[in-house]
């Protein structure tokens, strides 16, 4: 069952955030339709059910995620920092209770949908409009590159990906091309052979591949026995 907030303690006192930015976003993060784009991907992610673990209410994810991305921090870094600071307890409504778990806050952000983000990002423009903060002609967007783990870019690989791109589109035509216009193999998938040449380019050109090392050493055997008979 979702939680949407926690109820705000009576003894429970914080001191007012200085940051004028996170200022501003404490009443556009209160918007109800904002808040209720953000409710529904998470609706389908709890169950009905009372039992079991109680759920972290959706405001406190909801603003946890918002304050991650405006400081750009971990998701670690973002538990470690809301646990330590009462302004920021206060800012994301968790107050005296548990801080969620960083392994959780990434789970939970992953049910959002990029159909709800860019929902959420025309409301924020519609509220801007609303309120005369920008007559919404033009909108900049950060669009940096983020480094992440992904394969050198070899003539072998794009290769393969140039034969398995289209061996999937001469697989989707086969059934318009008429027979008789249809050569025999036309339509047949070359991505496992291409593969598996791009493995073998693969091995022959390490440095450290037994048989570059062994023809290395030939040829540095014939050039000592042509100065030996030279000499």
């Amino acid at each position: 069952m979702i939680i949407e907030r926690y109820e705000h303690p009576v003894d429970f006192t914080a001191p007012t955030l200085s940051n004028p930015i996170l200022q501003e976003l404490d009443w556009i993060l209160d918007d109800p339709k904002l808040f209720a784009l953000f409710c529904h991907d998470l609706k389908r992610h709890y169950k009905t059910t009372r039992a079991g673990r109680r759920p972290i209410p959706a405001e406190v994810t909801y603003r946890m995620i918002f304050l991650r991305r405006r400081k750009q921090w971990s998701y670690r870094q973002t538990e470690e920092e809301v646990h330590d600071s009462p302004g920021y307890r206060a800012w994301v409504r968790v107050y005296d209770h548990a801080v969620p778990d960083y392994s959780t806050l990434n789970d939970l952000e992953r049910l959002i949908r990029p159909q709800t983000l860019h929902q959420m990002n025309d409301r924020v423009i519609q509220l801007a409009a609303d309120y005369r903060m920008t007559q919404g002609y033009r909108l900049r967007v950060d669009s940096s590159v983020t480094e992440t783990n992904i394969h050198f870019p070899t003539d072998s690989s794009l290769l393969v990906d140039g034969v398995r791109v289209l061996s999937r589109y001469l697989e989707r035509a086969e059934p318009v091309i008429p027979t008789r216009l249809r050569p025999q193999g036309m339509c047949t998938n070359h991505t496992r052979s291409a593969r598996r040449r791009a493995r073998q380019i693969a091995q022959l050109s390490r440095p450290g591949d037994k048989r570059v090392k062994k023809s290395r050493t030939v040829d540095t055997k014939k050039k000592l026995e042509n100065k030996r008979i030279v000499n």
